[in-house]
């Protein structure tokens, strides 16, 4: 059963311009393109950008919630992320489209899925290339996934976690002998 994102999500936007004017040394996670990988669908911490933006709509409308599913759309189109339960307070910018899947949806099975090369595939197809690369909320809605029952979208993710996770164990493992070797 292949549904489009649309068909599973409460809920597809994008940050709004200009938070530069919000940047602050201290305050809520601002998650950028640049927090994003291709390598998994986790999020990488290595340069962080905070805001206080304080009450307004602006805010709501493109704050994190465990669960969402953040696609870059312009620059380097498709890098996928899934917003874990320890986050905290987040936004994100007018670069990143946010889904947020319905509660029947495994948001961690739907990123892998947009990862893969058949979600890739359709990046590709669907860049709206001009100037610069780019994909719209209506070309996000559109993308397609395919969505077996929950329990094997469940077992997949897990899977796919574990896998991740004993990558990068294996990195961390071969950056300590790394380092070893050229104090020898």
């Amino acid at each position: 059963l292949f549904l489009s994102l649309a068909e599973i999500s409460e809920k597809i936007t994008s940050g709004s311009r200009d938070w530069a004017g919000y940047y602050s040394e201290a305050g809520d996670l601002f998650v950028r393109i640049s927090n994003l990988t291709r390598e998994h669908i986790n999020f990488r911490w290595n340069s962080i950008k905070y805001v206080n933006i304080g009450d307004g709509s602006e805010g709501e409308r493109t704050k994190l919630a465990t669960g969402d599913i953040l696609i870059s759309i312009t620059a380097d189109l498709g890098i996928i992320g899934v917003v874990n339960d320890d986050i905290g307070i987040a936004y994100i910018n007018q670069h990143t489209a946010l889904v947020r899947p319905i509660n029947s949806v495994n948001p961690r099975f739907v990123g892998n899925y947009m990862q893969s090369s058949l979600g890739k595939k359709q990046f590709e197809t669907n860049n709206d290339s001009g100037a610069k690369a780019g994909l719209n909320l209506p070309t996000i809605s559109s993308l397609k996934c395919a969505l077996p029952s929950i329990d094997e979208q469940n077992c997949a993710a897990e899977k796919i976690d574990a896998i991740d996770e004993s990558i990068s164990s294996l990195k961390r493992e071969k950056l300590k002998y790394e380092i070893q070797k050229k104090g020898l």
